[in-house]
């Protein structure tokens, strides 16, 4: 059971006849004013406008001087009395149920004793859930609007979904199954004691299911207002994007992946030492995408035909691909380097260096070969989010003994990583610059450990970093890319868009204390 509460603030009116008046006529912003808007400005500008369209929406947003902005065509539109502000979704609920089952075996056989192993596991995953929601919104300026001529300006009232119907239990698109074989087969080889060769081929599932949020439903159009609306009508149903709200909205496929490696481990005298190499290819990988205001996992695959750069454009009607054309829309490939350091009694020392390229392919598409949504057009051919190309690791620790009955531990690790972008849409403000966080460790330690009081700091430098980077919602717009974007994307505008970053833990410190009974 999920609960979906989110309203509007006591000043949103305001704040969206400021946005309003931004787009629409900046001469006529005045953020000193209650409501925002300077009336007489958009007075004298209808006077000089021809009839048409442009002249109409600013009558109507001043219908009513005593409350311009929204709150006047609420009055022209019949509903004088409705306001933005206080309203949302409040209350709406989920109710999702999930099974799931399995069954699975793992097995080593000896093919040579001693000197080649074959393990070989397998899994049968079932995974089945059941979807139903009742909403409660109480947005009726957003309807209202969406219903109008004046559907242009839907947008500010209805960040909230204020056309969101309830789903009711077994309707078309609120049951979703899957079954699928899972595995591994590993083949080691130990041509001496301290050394092991392997190779290891597996496949990998995460299961799809709903996101249990209203906001991503689509919103209704309506073709008496909307020109694209009949167009996105023609899709079928139960298809985002199409213009009606359904439960395959809320949809995403279920996850797979081929991983392949290669390595070996030897334990030597004084040292031991990990290599591998590995090639992974994800399929419907669940991208976890943030707008600012929800979460939302969608699915990325990439089409084995050139959607003509379709993909990077800023239409979610153009750019799909037929399902039996689709192939993985992410590969990850790399290796690793781990050492394990005995210089001297007492003394260990670990050490690792990861290098990984992780990127999403070119002609990239949505779930099933749907068009991918026009905020990712900066994934195809780029890194995959948070995905650093190096990582070093690094930890020292020493354990003297005290006295005959007295140990003690120093500890010391750190970890570096390189460039990252920590926003799933790519934006280059969302880059976190390389950085490193450092982490100790002192204690002391009673007979056979039986107690001990360790003192601890982690991030010790307070190292600041973000670990997620979004799009603040409706505070600026544009961002870097999509302005410099060439004019055929349908991008255009100043990027003075803001931006939210999710921070990583500050420095800690503390004490922890051991006892054994």
């Amino acid at each position: 059971d999920v609960s979906d509460d989110i309203k509007y603030g006591k000043d949103y009116e305001r704040y969206a006849n400021c946005l309003l008046m931004a787009q629409a006529l900046p001469s006529a912003l005045l953020p000193s004013n209650q409501y925002c808007v300077n009336v007489p400005v958009v007075q004298r500008t209808i006077a000089a406008l021809p009839p048409g369209t442009a002249r109409s929406t600013l009558q109507a947003l001043i219908a009513n001087p005593a409350r311009p902005g929204f709150g006047s065509l609420a009055a022209v539109l019949g509903q004088p009395n409705i306001a933005i502000n206080g309203t949302g979704s409040n209350g709406s609920d989920f109710r999702q149920n999930s099974s799931n089952y399995a069954i699975f075996t793992h097995n080593t056989f000896d093919v040579v004793p001693d000197k080649l192993m074959l393990t070989i596991g397998a899994r049968y995953t079932w995974e089945r859930k059941k979807l139903q929601g009742v909403a409660m919104q109480n947005d009726t300026l957003c309807p209202l609007i969406v219903n109008s001529p004046f559907q242009s300006l839907a947008a500010l009232p209805c960040v909230i979904n204020g056309t969101a119907p309830s789903i009711a239990a077994g309707s078309p698109g609120t049951r979703f199954s899957d079954g699928e074989w899972t595995g591994t087969a590993v083949l080691s080889f130990k041509p001496v004691d301290a050394l092991m060769i392997y190779a290891s081929a597996s496949k990998g599932y995460k299961a799809g299911g709903f996101n249990l949020d209203y906001s991503a439903l689509d919103r209704t159009c309506n073709t008496a207002f909307d020109a694209a609306c009949a167009a996105r009508l023609a899709l079928p149903a139960n298809m985002p994007g199409n213009g009606r709200p359904e439960a395959a909205d809320l949809a995403f496929a279920s996850e797979k992946v081929n991983a392949y490696e290669i390595g070996l481990k030897w334990k030597g005298p004084g040292v031991d030492i990990n290599l591998a190499g590995f090639y992974q290819e994800y399929s419907d990988y669940q991208l976890n995408t943030y707008n600012g205001v929800n979460f939302e996992v969608t699915n990325i695959q990439s089409c084995r035909d050139s959607l003509q750069g379709a993909d990077r454009d800023a239409s979610a009607l153009t750019g799909g691909c037929s399902p039996d054309r689709l192939r993985p829309g992410v590969i990850s490939k790399g290796f690793e380097i781990e050492a394990f350091l005995r210089p001297i009694r007492q003394v260990s020392v670990n050490m690792a260096l990861t290098y990984t390229d992780a990127k999403y392919r070119d002609n990239l598409v949505g779930t099933g070969g749907r068009p991918l949504s026009p905020v990712l057009f900066q994934l195809p051919g780029n890194s995959v989010s948070n995905a650093p190309r190096y990582t070093v690791t690094t930890g020292v620790s020493w354990s003297p003994q005290v006295s005959d009955k007295l140990s003690a531990l120093f500890y010391l690790d750190a970890r570096l990583q390189s460039d990252t972008n920590t926003g799933s849409d790519l934006d280059l403000e969302k880059v976190q610059d390389a950085f490193v966080v450092v982490n100790g460790r002192i204690g002391l330690y009673g007979p056979d450990k039986k107690w001990g009081v360790e003192f601890w700091a982690q991030n010790i430098f307070n190292q600041r970093y973000f670990q997620i980077g979004a799009d603040m919602p409706l505070q600026g717009s544009g961002t870097w890319r999509s302005v410099a974007a060439p004019a055929s994307s349908g991008f255009a505008g100043s990027a003075n868009q803001l931006f939210v970053g999710f921070p990583g833990e500050p420095r800690m410190y503390g004490v922890t204390l051991r006892g054994a009974f």
